[in-house]
C-alpha cells in the first residue's frame, strides 16, 4: 500500500523542536528557541503569519497537490498529498474510530499518538472525541511519551488508512498541548515501537496491526519524500510527489538498487556512516552513528561537523550561531553510507529565505539545512531527517532490522 503523504514546509519544525533527543540528552527546546523567532519574523515581514500560524490553519490548511487516488496491484495504493508553509513534517491522512486526521510521520518515536477532547490549550489541534467514535477501547492506564514530553491515556480503536483497515489498534489520546503543530498526532515509526509501552500483547503501530491483521504484504515501510517549495522565494511553486508505502518496495520510485544495512540500534533506525564529501572533498569523518529521522525536517549533528561541513560552502557566513550562504547555491554534500555516496540536492541545503529587507530579491541568503548541537561527545548520534529524505528512497525492514537506501526517481510536480 502506498500513501501519498502530506508535505508541510521546509522552515524550521516548530513541533520537531518540541522533541527531546533524549539519545543524545539533546533538548531541543534550545533549537526551538534559536530558530523558531527567525521563522516567525520572517512570516510576520510577508504579512503570512496570520495566515500559517492560526490554530485552524495548523490543524486543516493543508494545500492538496491534487495526485489522485489510484489502486494498482503491484505497487499498492496512491493517496492525495497536502502541504502547509510553515512546518517541515510531512503526514497523512487516517480515520480512528471513524473520525478522518492529519497524522504526522516520524521514523524516530516509537508510539502512535493523537490530540484528545480533554487538551486545554491555545494549541489543541482537532482531537479526537471518544463519544463520537465508532470503535473505542479505554485501558484505564497512561503513558508517559518522552519523545513529544507529553502523556494520555492509553485507548485503542479500529483505523482506516485509505481503505486499509486494522481492528483495536493501540495508541495514546493525549490530554497536554504539544505546541504549534501541524496535525492532530503522530503515528511512531521507529524500530522499536514496544519500547516502554506498558501493556504487552498490544499492537502501539498501526504498520505492526495491519500486517498482523493481514492488511498488508510485509512487516516494512518506505519513504519517497519531496522537497518543499520556499514560501517567499517560490510563491508559485508546485508541491513534489511524496510517498509512504506500507508494506512493500515500489521499484518505480529509485534509480539504481536498494543497499541494505543493518540496524545498530534495538530502538531507532540507526547505521553506520562512512564520510561526508562536500563539494567532491572527502572530510574524513568516520566511526559515526547516523539515525535517519524523518520527523525532523533538517540534518543535526554536534557543531564541531556542522560548523566543518558549513564553511566549504561557496561564501558561508555565520549568523546568529547558525550558517547562511546564497539560495541559489550550487554546493554538494553527499553522506556516504557502506561504501555508497548518497547526494543531496542543492536546494534541499537551505533551510528558508532569510533577509533584512522584505523588498530584497528572492535569490538573497538562505539559512543552512544542516545544524549543529553542543556536545562534547565526537561519537553523538547524528540525526538525517527531511533535508536527507528528499533525495533518497528509504526502506524500512522491521523483519529483518535493516534499512535500504537508493537514490530517488526524479519526482513529479
Amino acid at each position: 500500500m502506498i500513501v501519498n503523504c502530506i508535505l508541510v514546509v521546509r522552515g524550521i519544525s516548530v513541533a520537531a523542536k518540541y522533541k527531546k533527543y533524549k539519545r543524545n540528552n539533546l533538548n531541543s527546546h534550545n533549537l526551538f528557541n534559536r530558530h523558531a523567532g527567525t521563522l516567525r519574523s520572517d512570516f510576520k515581514r510577508h504579512n503570512l503569519y496570520q495566515k500559517f500560524s492560526s490554530n485552524s490553519f495548523v490543524a486543516n490548511g493543508f494545500k492538496s497537490q491534487n495526485i489522485k487516488t489510484q489502486k494498482n496491484t503491484k505497487n499498492g495504493l496512491n493517496i492525495q498529498v497536502y502541504s502547509n508553509p510553515m512546518f517541515g513534517s510531512y503526514a497523512l491522512q487516517m480515520e480512528i474510530g471513524g473520525q478522518t486526521f492529519t497524522i504526522v510521520i516520524d521514523t524516530l518515536a516509537p508510539t502512535f499518538w493523537v490530540q484528545g477532547n480533554k487538551c486545554r490549550g491555545t494549541f489543541c489541534s482537532i482531537p479526537f472525541d471518544p463519544s463520537n467514535a465508532t470503535s473505542f477501547y479505554d485501558t484505564g492506564k497512561r503513558y508517559n511519551d518522552k519523545f513529544y514530553t507529553i502523556s494520555g491515556e492509553i485507548a485503542a480503536s479500529d483505523i482506516n488508512i485509505s481503505g486499509e483497515k486494522a481492528k483495536n489498534v493501540f495508541f495514546n489520546l493525549i490530554d497536554t498541548e504539544v505546541g504549534p503543530f501541524p496535525g492532530s498526532g503522530v503515528i511512531g515509526m521507529g524500530h522499536n515501537p514496544f519500547q516502554g509501552y506498558p501493556i504487552t500483547n498490544s499492537t502501539p503501530n498501526p504498520i505492526f496491526a495491519l500486517y498482523k491483521q493481514k492488511a498488508i504484504k510485509k512487516k516494512l515501510y518506505s519513504l519517497y519524500l519531496g522537497s518543499i517549495p520556499d514560501p517567499f522565494r517560490e510563491p508559485n511553486a508546485t508541491v513534489e510527489q511524496s510517498l509512504l508505502t506500507l508494506g512493500e518496495i515500489d521499484t518505480t520510485l529509485y534509480t539504481g538498487n536498494i543497499n541494505y544495512f543493518s540496524v545498530k540500534d534495538k530502538n531507532f533506525w540507526e547505521i553506520d556512516l562512512d564520510d561526508v564529501i562536500v563539494n567532491g572533498k572527502k572530510l574524513g569523518i568516520k566511526g559515526h552513528k547516523i539515525i535517519l529521522d524523518a520527523g525532523f525536517p533538517n540534518i543535526l549533528m554536534p557543531s564541531k561537523y556542522s560548523t566543518k561541513i558549513n564553511k566549504l560552502v561557496p561564501e558561508a557566513k555565520l549568523l546568529k550561531k547558525d550558517y547562511m550562504f546564497p539560495c541559489n547555491t550550487n554546493a554538494t554534500v553527499s553522506f556516504v553510507i557502506g561504501g555508497v555516496e548518497y547526494k543531496i540536492n542543492s536546494k534541499d541545503l537551505v533551510n528558508g529565505y532569510y533577509t533584512s529587507d522584505p523588498e530584497h530579491p528572492p535569490d538573497g541568503w538562505c539559512m543552512s539545512a544542516i545544524y549543529g548541537f553542543d556536545d562534547d561527545d565526537k561519537k553523538a548520534t547524528w540525526h538525517l531527517g527531511g533535508t536527507f529524505f528528499r533525495s533518497i528512497y528509504a526502506v524500512f525492514d522491521y523483519e529483518n532490522s535493516k534499512v535500504g537506501i537508493a537514490q530517488a526517481a526524479p519526482r513529479k510536480n
